[in-house]
Order: structure tokens, then C-alpha cells, then sequence
């Protein structure tokens, strides 16, 4: 069976695929209207942030 984490781990790093997809979209294709800090792409730093989570809690839940 099994663990909650697993799961967890498995959505984090869908959902920061997904984030990071559009990150790279936004870097390609800088959309019309500019915000305050769209310069340092939070869109792309958020999503490798959240696969990175998303690995070590399917690295951790798989050594158990």
C-alpha cells in the first residue's frame, strides 16, 4: 500500500511540469502587459521548485 507522500509527490511534480511549461512559454513569448518582477520569470523558478519537491518526496517514499 501505498503512502500519502507518494501520491504528494507525484502531483507536485505534475503540477510543476505544468508550471514550468508555461514558464518556458512566457520566456519564448513574453506576453503584452509587463509586471513588476516578470523579468526574473517566477513562472519557471516556481515549477523547478516544485518537480524538485515532488522528486524527493518520490526518492524518499520509494527507499522506505
Amino acid at each position: 500500500m501505498k503512502s500519502i507522500w507518494f501520491f504528494v509527490g507525484i502531483t507536485l511534480s505534475v503540477m510543476g511540469a505544468l508550471v514550468v511549461v508555461a514558464g518556458v512559454i512566457d520566456v519564448v513569448s513574453p506576453p503584452l502587459r509587463q509586471t513588476m518582477l516578470g523579468s526574473l520569470h517566477p513562472a519557471l523558478w516556481w515549477g523547478i521548485l516544485m518537480v524538485c519537491a515532488g522528486m524527493i518526496f518520490l526518492v524518499r517514499e520509494k527507499k522506505q
